[in-house]
Protein backbone atom coordinates (compact mmCIF):
# COMPACT_ATOMS: atom_id res chain seq x y z
CA UNK A 1 0.00 0.00 0.00
CA UNK A 2 1.33 3.44 -0.90
CA UNK A 3 0.99 6.61 1.13
CA UNK A 4 0.44 7.10 4.83
CA UNK A 5 -2.49 5.59 6.65
CA UNK A 6 -3.54 4.87 10.23
CA UNK A 7 -6.58 2.68 10.98
CA UNK A 8 -7.93 1.81 14.44
CA UNK A 9 -10.22 -1.20 15.02
CA UNK A 10 -12.72 -1.75 16.45
CA UNK A 11 -14.32 1.69 16.28
CA UNK A 12 -16.25 1.21 19.54
CA UNK A 13 -15.00 -0.34 22.80
CA UNK A 14 -15.94 -0.43 26.45
CA UNK A 15 -14.00 1.52 29.09
CA UNK A 16 -10.41 0.25 29.29
CA UNK A 17 -10.88 -1.76 26.08
CA UNK A 18 -8.14 -2.37 23.55
CA UNK A 19 -7.80 -1.38 19.90
CA UNK A 20 -5.41 -2.45 17.19
CA UNK A 21 -3.83 0.40 15.26
CA UNK A 22 -2.49 -0.54 11.81
CA UNK A 23 -0.19 1.88 10.03
CA UNK A 24 1.50 2.33 6.64
CA UNK A 25 4.06 4.88 5.52
CA UNK A 26 6.23 5.18 8.63
CA UNK A 27 9.48 7.13 8.08
CA UNK A 28 12.39 4.87 7.04
CA UNK A 29 14.83 6.56 9.42
CA UNK A 30 13.13 4.83 12.37
CA UNK A 31 12.02 7.98 14.16
CA UNK A 32 8.26 7.45 13.76
CA UNK A 33 5.82 7.49 16.66
CA UNK A 34 2.09 6.91 17.07
CA UNK A 35 0.19 8.80 19.74
CA UNK A 36 -3.23 8.27 21.27
CA UNK A 37 -5.34 11.41 21.71
CA UNK A 38 -8.72 12.58 22.86
CA UNK A 39 -10.47 13.84 19.73
CA UNK A 40 -9.60 17.46 18.94
CA UNK A 41 -6.69 17.57 21.43
CA UNK A 42 -3.63 19.45 20.14
CA UNK A 43 -0.79 17.22 18.93
CA UNK A 44 1.46 18.03 21.88
CA UNK A 45 -1.09 16.74 24.44
CA UNK A 46 -0.99 13.00 23.76
CA UNK A 47 -2.34 10.43 26.21
CA UNK A 48 0.21 7.81 25.16
CA UNK A 49 3.09 7.85 22.63
CA UNK A 50 4.73 4.72 21.19
CA UNK A 51 7.82 4.57 18.94
CA UNK A 52 7.28 2.45 15.81
CA UNK A 53 10.88 1.90 14.71
CA UNK A 54 11.95 1.60 11.08
CA UNK A 55 9.24 -0.78 9.81
CA UNK A 56 7.27 0.93 7.03
CA UNK A 57 4.06 -0.74 8.20
CA UNK A 58 2.80 -2.74 11.15
CA UNK A 59 0.33 -2.73 14.01
CA UNK A 60 0.23 -1.76 17.67
CA UNK A 61 -2.24 -2.46 20.45
CA UNK A 62 -3.42 0.36 22.72
CA UNK A 63 -5.50 0.19 25.88
CA UNK A 64 -8.05 2.99 25.90
CA UNK A 65 -8.91 5.08 28.96
CA UNK A 66 -11.81 4.27 31.26
CA UNK A 67 -13.33 7.66 30.44
CA UNK A 68 -16.15 7.68 27.90
CA UNK A 69 -15.44 9.77 24.82
CA UNK A 70 -13.83 9.69 21.40
CA UNK A 71 -10.16 9.04 20.76
CA UNK A 72 -7.90 8.95 17.70
CA UNK A 73 -4.37 7.86 16.82
CA UNK A 74 -1.81 9.99 14.99
CA UNK A 75 1.42 8.98 13.30
CA UNK A 76 4.28 11.49 13.30
CA UNK A 77 7.69 11.57 11.62
CA UNK A 78 9.22 11.97 15.09
CA UNK A 79 8.17 13.01 18.57
CA UNK A 80 9.71 16.47 18.06
CA UNK A 81 10.86 17.74 14.66
CA UNK A 82 14.26 19.33 14.08
CA UNK A 83 12.62 22.58 13.07
CA UNK A 84 13.46 23.89 16.55
CA UNK A 85 9.94 24.95 17.41
CA UNK A 86 8.83 21.66 18.92
CA UNK A 87 6.17 21.17 16.24
CA UNK A 88 5.09 17.66 15.29
CA UNK A 89 5.07 16.61 11.63
CA UNK A 90 1.92 14.51 11.21
CA UNK A 91 1.95 11.69 8.67
CA UNK A 92 -1.52 10.22 9.27
CA UNK A 93 -4.54 10.27 11.56
CA UNK A 94 -6.92 7.42 12.33
CA UNK A 95 -10.65 7.18 12.41
CA UNK A 96 -12.36 7.96 15.74
CA UNK A 97 -12.72 5.25 18.38
CA UNK A 98 -15.63 5.66 20.80
CA UNK A 99 -15.36 4.50 24.41
CA UNK A 100 -18.83 3.98 25.89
Amino acid sequence: MKGNKVIATPSQVGPGGTVTVKYWGAPPEGTGVIGMYGMNRPDKFYLQMVPIGSKNCGSLTFELPNSAGQYDFRMFRSAITDVGQGAYQILGQSNAVTVS
